[in-house]
């Protein structure tokens, strides 16, 4: 019996900017989740020859992947560091499936989440006329930025912190850190997670957040 496998297929050529290899690949990656999340069936990348890179994209139908191109990116940082890394786009090639023998991986069985962890802390150094302005148009500014990070599929939780102190066993009290909330997220690199400041309505107002990764044991 033969398989027509996927119903809509595309292959994507470039030629990749010298220097920015690794960005591009991180960035595709991110992108290509994003588009999983919208229904795409899937997607390889290859490196050929004569300095070509090729992108293999899978869709249940033409309809779907332009209903998915329609809808807000869930990974604007890493498009943008797709685009500045391309240096030539060579056209798209429609692809009509006509038999399909290639061996799918097992879906119950997905691969671990290889990404580092890091913490994005808020520091209370947000200047006053920051964040987002009065206190509504600031709640909006954060839920737009978090719906962003969960799209992005890096959003791993959160939360905001209150006053506390600092004690050791000999000696005064100190005065904690000025941290008043915290981010946990994935990411392939530090600067990767810098990536995801970008909407974070702290660090967009002129205020301070540390990015420090969780290291595993």
């Amino acid at each position: 019996m033969i398989s027509q496998g996927p119903g809509f297929s595309v292959l994507y050529r470039w030629r990749i900017r010298p220097g920015m290899e690794a960005a591009f690949i991180e960035a595709w990656t991110e992108v290509s989740h994003d588009l999983k999340r919208k229904g795409s069936l899937g997607s390889r990348l290859h490196r050929g020859p004569e300095g070509l890179w090729y992108s293999y994209a899978q869709w249940p139908s033409a309809e779907a992947r332009t209903a998915a191109f329609e809808l807000p990116s869930g990974a604007p940082a890493a498009s943008a560091v797709m685009q500045e890394a391309i240096a030539e786009r060579l056209p798209e090639i429609v692809l009509e499936s006509v038999s399909d023998l290639m061996v799918a991986p097992s879906e119950p069985t997905a691969a671990p989440d290889s990404r580092n962890e890091y913490f994005l802390l808020m520091h209370d150094d947000v200047p006053p006329a920051g964040a987002g302005g009065s206190e509504g148009a600031e709640g909006a500014a954060w839920e737009r930025y978090l719906t962003k990070l969960h799209a992005s599929g890096a959003f791993e939780g959160g939360s905001s912190i209150g006053r506390g102190v600092c004690v050791r066993k000999l000696g005064d009290l100190h005065a904690p850190l000025g941290v008043t909330g915290f981010l946990r997220v994935r990411a392939e690199s530090l600067e990767a997670a810098l990536r995801h400041l970008e909407g974070n309505p702290d660090f967009e107002a002129g205020g301070t957040v540390e990015v420090r990764e969780l290291l595993r044991d």
